[in-house]
């Protein structure tokens, strides 16, 4: 995980997915890393909220949120090039 003044990137897929279903937009994939994937976030106070939470096991969202956060990273990590 790293964070800078405009990004926060991490390669952990459940952050990530905890990101997307809060509402957060995805930025960047990288998928050269080691057979890892970074997912880039714009990072923001809130941002760092739903991180923190997500850590924690504090974060709230609906089930449905994150299946469709997960079926489409999932989408572009196996089968698409991200736009």
């Amino acid at each position: 995980m790293t964070s800078s003044s405009h990004l926060f990137t991490t390669s952990e897929f459940g952050c990530a997915v905890a990101l997307l279903a809060a509402g957060f937009n995805l930025e960047h994939v990288d998928k050269n890393k080691q057979n890892r994937c970074q997912f880039s976030f714009i990072n923001s106070a809130e941002a760092q909220k739903i991180i923190q939470q997500f850590w924690s096991r504090q974060l709230q969202l609906r089930v449905s949120d994150i299946f469709s956060a997960q079926r489409y990273l999932k989408s572009i990590i196996y089968n698409a090039e991200f736009k």
